[in-house]
């Protein structure tokens, strides 16, 4: 078996909809898109039958051509977990002079027969029809406290873990299992209970990853009335098995990630102590993004949503800038801007810049700031941006110093993202 990190999860969770399956529903009768400014003018394909040269001609990881059906972009998170189940369904827009390459992507919901196409083409290779019509266990980066690793009893014998579970079918055929290892109780084929970390609570246990990536093991996992993963059993693999099984995917947090590359004296908290979200202060050593600490930042240039210039050269020996990455349907987004709105009003007259970088374009946040205060200079369309940083969860917040070096970086919301930042400033504030 193989594990992958998150981001990885992107393309084969979407493996299903490529499949060539003999549907023919006309996609471009299905639900038109003429409300979407962006597809005007281009047509859809059927999403049935794209083929491998029009799915490779878009950059699905860097480009912020991803629209929900209500014409708002959205992020690949977004994109994997509608896609997972049989409700929405993945449209890829085409010029009608150059069909093989495809321009934008559109999430709608699916018509009577794309759905039941779907759940034909999804059993047929052991998906389930989740509640909801989601899988609980795919990656949602707008809630990153599912990630946030879980606390079993070691004494606990796996008959007892096992009440109120049911089996979750064997795939055999392609597609993925997604589970996160560090909020399932895992056992091996003794019936011993496996702990996903060592003693020192943070360092993830090798036996695990023996046990995931050697083919001679299967894994068989147990899940609630929801859906949701809670016990899984490693169990010596069948001929079969290790002939056809589909690939086990760990869908483990980028919030895990993180806490695993923090700093020695752990200056943001750990996954045990944090009651929230997990704060990720991320060392030089522990990033490959262009945020690492005590690096130059990139610079960057846009309008903010009232036309004015923004850049970060334009601070350079003058300001400290203060970042937040967000979107308007990220709630821990929203949950923590009463904090940042209070920090805007501490620093006022002081040397520090705060502006927001928001995926959503200005109509959308427009709307929002109707019902909700947000005092961040806000730039809109940043989608594009965000992945140029390599942004890979919301909310994230950023401090950059007069001489344009990171200083801060923490990923996932925070109910100590006021402390955390003010800390930050401060230290930098010359």
């Amino acid at each position: 078996m193989k594990t992958m990190k998150t981001k990885n999860l992107i393309p084969l969770s979407l493996l299903v909809l490529f499949l060539a399956f003999g549907v023919s529903l006309k996609a471009q009768e299905a639900k038109p898109a003429d409300k979407i400014e962006q597809l005007k003018g281009l047509v859809p394909l059927d999403p049935f039958k794209t083929t491998p040269e029009q799915d490779k001609s878009f950059d699905i990881e860097n480009s912020e051509e991803i629209y929900f059906e209500d014409g708002s972009q959205i992020t690949l998170s977004d994109l994997a977990r509608y896609t997972a189940g049989i409700d929405y369904i993945k449209v890829s827009y085409v010029n009608p002079s150059d069909r093989n390459t495809v321009l934008a992507i559109l999430v709608r919901k699916c018509t009577p027969d794309e759905r039941q196409a779907l759940k034909l083409i999804k059993e047929a290779m052991g998906w389930e029809d989740f509640p909801g019509g989601v899988d609980p266990n795919a990656p949602d980066l707008s809630s990153p406290d599912k990630y946030m690793p879980l606390q079993f009893d070691p004494n606990r014998t796996l008959e007892d873990a096992l009440k109120g579970l049911t089996k979750k079918p064997a795939k055999l055929g392609p597609g993925i299992v997604m589970f996160n290892p560090s909020r399932t109780a895992l056992y091996d084929e003794k019936g011993k209970f496996i702990p996903y970390f060592l003693p020192d609570g943070k360092t993830p246990n090798p036996t695990v990853n023996k046990y995931l990536n050697d083919a001679n093991f299967s894994i068989v996992h147990y899940k609630d009335e929801t859906g949701l993963i809670k016990v899984s059993v490693f169990v010596p693999a069948t001929l079969a098995e290790k002939k056809g099984r589909g690939q086990t995917v760990t869908a483990t947090a980028l919030i895990e990630e993180a806490a695993a590359s923090s700093d020695g004296d752990n200056n943001g908290g750990s996954m045990q102590s944090t009651a929230s979200f997990q704060q990720k202060v991320i060392t030089p050593e522990g990033v490959e993004g262009v945020f690492a600490i005590g690096k130059k930042a990139d610079d960057f240039t846009a309008k903010d949503i009232n036309g004015a210039d923004v850049s970060l050269s334009q601070y350079k020996g003058k300001k400290v800038v203060v970042l937040n990455f967000w979107f308007t349907r990220c709630k821990p987004c929203v949950a923590e801007m009463p904090l940042l709105n209070k920090l805007v009003e501490q620093y006022k007259g002081k040397d520090v810049e705060f502006i927001s970088l928001c995926n959503d374009d200005e109509k959308t946040i427009n709307e929002f700031l109707k019902t909700h205060k947000f005092d961040y200079r806000i730039v809109a369309n940043t989608l594009k941006l965000a992945n140029k940083y390599k942004i890979t969860g919301f909310p994230t917040s950023v401090v950059i110093d007069k001489d344009s070096k990171v200083s801060f970086f923490e990923m996932g919301g925070s109910d100590k993202i006021g402390e955390h930042l003010k800390k930050a400033i401060d230290s930098v504030l010359k």
